[in-house]
């Protein structure tokens, strides 16, 4: 079986220690020389506050990584602010979305490969990428 660690290079909780020596926990960071770093919150009747996405953008900062790289992840909503300050921010709907997303280009891709190599056609694959390049 695969490791997802060597395959995505995913860590979870990673310790950061800035210039400064305060040392800040990151929920997920994956990737080779691009690397992403995240930040998930779970609220349930609130929004996120705009305190935390900014500290999160400053942990990154004082650490020496753009603020671009960040991404912050919420299953609720974020006050109109925190969605500006340069960090992506992603809420509970647009979760929802790219879960539906991700399961239906899941199966169309593999529907495209098994026809497309089974006809010798690339066909159905690039009818695919035409449609999706549309959304």
């Amino acid at each position: 079986m695969l490791d997802n660690r060597l395959a995505f290079n995913i860590k979870r909780n990673v310790i950061l220690k800035d210039k400064n020596g305060n040392i800040s926990e990151i929920d997920i960071v994956y990737g080779f020389i691009f690397k992403k770093y995240i930040e998930c919150k779970c609220y349930t009747s609130q929004p996120v506050p705009l305190k935390d996405v900014a500290k999160f953008k400053e942990v990154l900062l004082m650490n020496n990584i753009s603020p671009h790289q960040g991404l912050f992840f919420t299953t609720s909503t974020y006050v109109p602010r925190a969605s500006t300050i340069g960090i992506l921010t992603i809420d509970g709907e647009q979760l929802k979305s790219m879960e539906r997303t991700s399961f239906f280009v899941g199966i169309f891709k593999s529907f495209a490969y098994v026809f497309g190599t089974a006809l010798g056609l690339g066909l159905i694959s690039v009818f695919i990428k035409e449609e999706y390049k549309k959304k």
